[in-house]
């Protein structure tokens, strides 16, 4: 509960700030003035519930919270560029008679460097993260709570090489014949179960 609390919390700290910032209006600029740099995001906070009374087709009742924040951070000179996203989400679910559990944990970390080979087509470096927040459990039933993975146990990172078609801002194509994928499992007693 206080997960879900916390996560409401910092969601709406986030949508405040967001909205708060479109509101305000930004300095005159001078005509020479290039802006270099782009970011910006969004966060959602859900809020979902189902109750059934009577119901004869069957179901069960459920609540759950979902937090999801996604930003950006672009950077284009010349012929260098820079893209950078971050995606986090995180979730709690009830359902029926079973003990709160989480539905959605993730930490997405992208970022992809390129300098331009010909028109639209860049040589492009690529690093990738993925781990999760906190930790998550197998259940065989729920009188057992197996624990297979936490916080960077596992979390994988990718790194390749490659080119990057990109004919506009928001859409690119990326073909890499190079790529590495690393596996790092701060907690071995989790190792086996990278195998389940």
């Amino acid at each position: 509960m206080k997960t879900i609390l916390l996560s409401a919390l910092i969601n709406i700290l986030l949508l405040g700030s967001t909205y708060g910032q479109a509101a305000t209006s930004l300095p005159a600029q001078s005509a020479d003035t290039v802006k270099h740099f782009k970011y910006g995001g969004f966060a959602v906070l859900a809020f979902n519930q189902v109750n059934l009374s009577n119901w004869t087709s069957g179901g069960e009742n459920a609540l759950s919270s979902t937090a999801v924040i996604n930003l950006f951070g672009n950077y284009k000179r010349n012929k260098f560029v820079w893209d950078n996203t971050l995606d986090l989400g995180y979730g709690m679910q009830q359902s029926g008679s079973r003990k709160l559990r989480k539905n959605e944990d993730k930490i997405e970390l992208n970022s992809k460097m390129g300098y331009q080979a010909f028109d639209k087509v860049y040589y492009t470096a690529l690093v990738n993260f993925r781990s999760q927040f906190n930790e998550g459990f197998n259940y065989p039933n729920d009188s057992v709570q197996e624990k297979v993975s936490q916080f960077m146990a596992p979390s994988y990172l990718s790194i390749s090489l490659g080119l990057d078609y990109k004919p506009t801002d928001f859409f690119s194509i990326y073909l890499s014949p190079a790529t590495g994928k690393f596996t790092f499992v701060a907690n071995q007693t989790l190792l086996w179960c990278l195998w389940c």
